[in-house]
């Protein structure tokens, strides 16, 4: 028997596009049933593409503001010295990687490297690529014979001698996908050296500030000064020039648009109306319907559960002693206990909890504690709360009360 496949095959739809000329390349959908002339085609199509090149150089000049507003203040808190002995650490939200790398290399005062979290399994393997990178040695033949380890911050200081006016930034591209402890680690490292050592991080965020620096530890936050930079354009202010630079086109609305748009004016208004109905009407109970017999039964007299559970977890409410029962004990060592409860850790267990009085012999005392525990396992059988398991002999197994 010849076996068969069902094969698709997708033909995509016709672009819609338009040639340098300003002509159409394929033809789009006519309006008015088809009727629609290729000259009002062409021209629909140079409208809509014009006003996409305004929103588009609307939203690029906006960017390239916030870009240049945003680098200028990272740039002033990079080069401010006046951190009182603590580690400077930028926060930029929403910023591009690529740009922002770009842009401060190009600093003549700056030294900057890139770190990634997969590059970074521990923390040493982190002070040790940023001293590699620093320091032009990424390979291990390169590094010359020094007894210091390859992460020690000394090596960075000996190279920086001849160029003490540089800032050494270290840029993390994923701080959010960072362990917290390496992060931790790197900053605290970072702090100790800044004597000798001008450090600048810069983390990149995707998400907020304030929840990254709740991961960090407190004594960390008391050795760095931060500071956040959004490098995202305000929406509001976006739109406002949008629709600005619209305005400035003419646009005529037709009488086929303006009949498609009032009923859905109407539409909406009458479906508000009818919400606001039905929220009135059924929203709330209706107080004819209230039966008051029911409504003393189910608030003022007490389940069974709930009574038997109180008085074993604290039988003072009822029996005024305040010295806990043997089976008021054993209750509380099977709310404690997993499903499955070992019979002789559950009696070595009540043992332990319960007081022997000085007055009475061991022999004695051991034989009234294994009473009191026996007792105790029978009552809760016949309460219902607990049962032989069928699958482990020396075990017993706690049962769920469901609508008692």
């Amino acid at each position: 028997m010849d076996e068969q496949e069902t094969v698709y095959v997708l033909k995509p739809k016709p672009l819609r596009s338009v040639g340098p000329d300003g002509r159409l390349r394929q033809r789009v959908k006519a309006r008015f049933e088809g009727a629609e002339p290729d000259s009002s085609i062409e021209h629909r199509v140079k409208q809509y593409l014009h006003g996409r090149e305004i929103i588009e150089s609307v939203a690029q000049s906006l960017v390239d503001e916030q870009l240049q507003n945003v680098m200028g203040g990272l740039e002033h808190f990079i080069s401010d010295t006046q951190h009182n002995d603590q580690l400077p650490v930028s926060m930029l939200t929403q910023a591009s990687n690529k740009v922002v790398v770009e842009r401060l290399k190009e600093q003549p005062g700056i030294a900057m490297v890139q770190i990634h979290s997969k590059e970074c399994p521990n923390l040493k393997s982190a002070l040790k690529l940023v001293v590699n990178r620093f320091t032009n040695r990424e390979k291990l033949d390169d590094i010359p014979v020094d007894r210091r380890l390859t992460y020690d911050f000394g090596i960075l200081n000996d190279w920086l001698q001849p160029e003490t006016t540089k800032k050494l930034v270290v840029y993390i591209e994923d701080t959010e996908c960072f362990d917290v402890a390496i992060l931790d680690g790197l900053m605290h490292y970072m702090t100790i050296y800044l004597n000798c050592l001008p450090f600048h991080l810069v983390l990149s965020l995707t998400t907020s500030p304030k929840l990254v620096m709740e991961t960090v530890s407190q004594s960390t936050l008391s050795d760095i000064s931060a500071c956040a930079f959004n490098m995202s354009a305000d929406t509001s202010k976006y739109l406002a020039a949008v629709r600005a630079k619209l305005t400035e086109i003419d646009i005529n609305v037709g009488e086929d648009l303006i009949q498609e748009l009032t009923p859905l004016r109407f539409d909406r208004a009458a479906q508000a109306l009818k919400y606001a109905v039905l929220a009135k009407s059924c929203g709330g109970p209706n107080p004819k319907q209230i039966n008051d017999i029911a409504l003393h039964r189910t608030v003022f007299a007490p389940t069974q559960r709930p009574a038997l559970e109180t008085a074993l977890a604290v039988p003072a409410y009822f029996g005024g002693d305040q010295s806990a029962i043997p089976l008021a004990v054993l209750y509380q060592i099977y709310r404690e206990s997993s499903m499955y409860i070992n019979i002789f850790d559950f009696y070595t267990e009540f043992r332990a909890h319960i007081n022997k009085p000085e007055t009475v012999d061991e022999s004695l005392w051991e034989k009234q504690a294994l009473a009191w525990f026996l007792e105790g396992i029978a009552e809760l059988k016949l309460m219902g709360v607990l049962r032989d398991c069928k699958r482990k002999f020396e075990c017993v197994e706690k049962v769920s009360w469901m609508g008692v």
